[in-house]
């Protein structure tokens, strides 16, 4: 998985050496600030272990955080999670429920993803 949407400038290298961590540093800042795309994008950093140690529970917990506040990436990629087992219990229903709000809010996605997890489910 690669690493969407860091708006960071040490992982765009933008005048500065490219540092995950120092990446990881600055979006944990801003996520503890309530900012949504640093929740999700420090999801993706647990769930590939860039910059940080994998942990795919904190992922879940980040990406939870973000989808809480509205992003839907965040909810897409959470109910992804659920669905698979990662860093969360298996269980189609809230993997459902999470896509669901984010294919309501028009994440084309997340309306795919739904569709096929609805495809599956008993």
């Amino acid at each position: 998985m690669a690493l969407p949407n860091v708006d960071t400038t040490y992982k765009h290298s933008q005048g500065m050496p490219e540092s995950h961590k120092e990446a990881a540093n600055w979006l944990r800042k801003a996520a503890d600030q309530e900012n949504s795309r640093a929740q999700f994008n420090l999801g993706v950093m647990y769930d590939t272990g860039q910059g940080v140690t994998m942990n795919g529970k904190e992922a879940v917990k980040r990406y939870q955080k973000a989808a809480d506040q509205g992003n839907t990436h965040a909810r897409c990629i959470f109910g992804y999670n659920y669905d698979y087992g990662r860093g969360a219990t298996q269980g189609n229903k809230e993997a459902a429920k999470s896509n669901r709000k984010a294919a309501d809010q028009g994440d084309a996605s997340a309306q795919f993803t739904a569709g096929l997890i609805y495809m599956t489910t008993d």
